[in-house]
């Protein structure tokens, strides 16, 4: 990488900058990519902290979704807050077992059940394939027993973009909303174009093209469905609390930071933050970046659940 590119990158994320995954080339690498997104099994079962459960999900058609349901071991019988975690990939790669970790630390230090859905996957299942999964599970969640007045999503990049979405079609729908919706560095509008600083490490602007690409196939791009691509909805009124977290060198940070601007012009609960130097996914690396990070979002996801319908302290 080019020395005036790498001078940007936060001090102790430079470390890791020759580790990052190798997002190159999707059009031809696609499957390679998509192994190395997915991640190990996750182990099933009590672990003495966490019980980890593998589910499958009916949806309309017939078909099943799979889904790894997580909760405290020591349940203390009365209904569980609880978090759906959308993993991201570009709408083309990730899945559940490679966020088990995360989730289980979740379920660990909010005492909550956390449900982390395997959503359909670009190109062979574009727009609105992935949100309807994920809709599907938020719906399936509220049937578990659980605080639905404490339940709150989060996600990840692309997972972002699907769970924005969500709240969207939720609100549109009159159905039961998210307490917190929680957005890390969210991928959202087609729209952004080639950064001369942003966008040079993990997720690039061909990249983002491909998976634009992919999620949108069939699409009139001219005119999407709002739904298809978040970013481009206007009115955010009445939407519930959000987090928002990006980082500054992010090929996303100027969606993330216009999505901020719509939230504050709507009288919208809005906590941001940009992370100074951090490229795209740096929740994952071993930094303290990446831990301030993660203890910023789980501590607003505490507070929501501590909160009743009034926003007074439980």
């Amino acid at each position: 990488m080019a020395d005036g590119h790498l001078a940007r990158v936060a001090p102790d994320l430079r470390a890791f900058v020759e580790l990052l995954p190798d997002l190159s080339c999707l059009d031809v690498r696609l499957g390679e990519v998509r192994s190395l997104l997915a991640g190990e099994p996750a182990p099933l079962g009590d672990d003495g902290d966490v019980t980890t459960e593998e589910v499958h999900i009916a949806r309309k058609d017939g078909t099943k979704q799979r889904a790894l349901l997580l909760r405290p071991s020591k349940a203390t019988g009365k209904p569980l807050p609880a978090l759906l975690h959308v993993h991201g990939g570009g709408y083309v790669a990730g899945s559940a077992d490679r966020d088990h970790e995360v989730a289980r630390n979740e379920a660990l230090e909010l005492q909550c059940a956390v449900l982390v859905p395997d959503y359909r996957l670009a190109p062979e299942h574009p727009y609105p394939a992935p949100l309807d999964d994920v809709l599907n599970a938020w719906r399936w969640l509220h049937t578990q027993g659980i605080d639905s007045t404490r339940a709150a999503i989060r996600g990840v990049s692309a997972g972002g973009g699907l769970a924005y979405a969500t709240a969207l079609k939720l609100r549109e729908e009159g159905e039961i909303a998210p307490c917190l919706t929680v957005l890390l560095f969210p991928m959202l509008d087609d729209r952004t174009e080639n950064h001369q600083h942003n966008g040079v490490y993990v997720w690039t602007h061909d990249n983002n093209v491909y998976g634009w690409n992919s999620y949108l196939a069939g699409v009139d791009r001219a005119n999407p469905p709002p739904l298809a691509v978040p970013g481009r909805v206007d009115d955010v009124s009445g939407l519930p609390p959000v987090y928002l977290a990006t980082g500054s060198i992010d090929l996303f940070a100027g969606e993330n930071l216009d999505l901020a601007r719509k939230l504050i012009d709507a009288g919208i609960a809005l906590e941001l933050h940009s992370w100074p130097g951090a490229y795209h996914g740096f929740s994952l690396v071993p930094c303290e970046a990446g831990r301030a990070y993660e203890q910023s979002a789980r501590a607003a996801m505490a507070r929501a659940f501590a909160r009743d319908d009034n926003g007074e302290t439980r």
